[in-house]
């Protein structure tokens, strides 16, 4: 059986996307209490042995979510369309997940593993997304938005600092009021984008090692830094007009 056919097929799978669906803005944990919980399926995470709920394949499209906990498995789901009006992601594993079209506002994503998914025609406003560890030498410092679709976003007044953003896509991305920094931009698409009033100044640690900003666009035709902070950054083979 095919993995995004278990919703429609699996009794344990069956019951909790009712469950979500009933609960997307009355419960901070989505109603779920301990003896529930215990019964629904998970995934446990290799580096952690963390347990997950899985919701994986799952379709939430087009819904709207409250200050709800999301903090799950949502690799390969559908949350295209949706709303989601402070809504935690914390911990959140999110591979190759549709969010396309999606309104975030103040939702928070600390921290948060995205890569190869899909954020297109998406609106962020005053969101929070930055990675949550202290050592700028471990990876998982950093929130993952490797490989990700930001085309066409919209973003006003969020915190994207210490995240990853490696050979993502931004083309006619407008953002505005934001931050990145200690993030990494490595081999990104910026085309027709702009960036109006954002930092991207390196951050420090622990007085002596630094969350240092690296930034190497591979496309970067019409791209606009609009008085934009860069205290600090590696900038490496490229060439723009601040």
């Amino acid at each position: 059986m095919k993995a995004e056919n278990k919703w429609d097929k699996e009794e344990d799978y069956i019951f909790l996307k009712k469950w979500i669906e009933c609960n997307l803005k009355t419960d901070e944990n989505l109603g779920i209490d301990k003896a529930i919980y215990e019964k629904l399926p998970k995934v446990i995470m290799q580096e952690n042995k963390s347990e997950l709920i899985d919701l994986s394949f799952i379709n939430l499209s087009n819904l709207s979510f409250g200050k709800v906990w999301m903090g799950h498995y949502l690799s390969h789901a559908n949350l295209s369309g949706s709303k989601f009006l402070r809504t935690h992601f914390h911990h959140a594993v999110a591979v190759d997940t549709d969010f396309s079209g999606s309104f975030f506002e103040r939702a928070q994503f600390i921290p948060f593993f995205s890569p190869n998914s899909n954020f297109e025609n998406c609106v962020f406003k005053d969101c929070l997304a930055f990675g949550s560890g202290g050592n700028p030498k471990d990876n998982y410092s950093y929130n993952n938005f490797d490989n990700c679709n930001f085309k066409n976003i919209k973003m006003s007044g969020c915190d994207f600092s210490k995240s990853n953003f490696k050979n993502s896509n931004f083309d006619n991305a407008e953002i505005e009021d934001s931050k990145f920094e200690g993030a990494i931009f490595l081999n990104e698409n910026l085309k027709n984008s702009l960036f109006n009033n954002c930092s991207f100044s390196s951050l420090e640690y622990d007085g002596v090692n630094d969350f240092i900003t690296n930034i190497n666009f591979s496309c970067f035709d019409n791209v606009k830094f609009i008085n934009c902070n860069f205290q600090g950054v590696n900038i490496k083979s490229i060439k723009f007009l601040l």
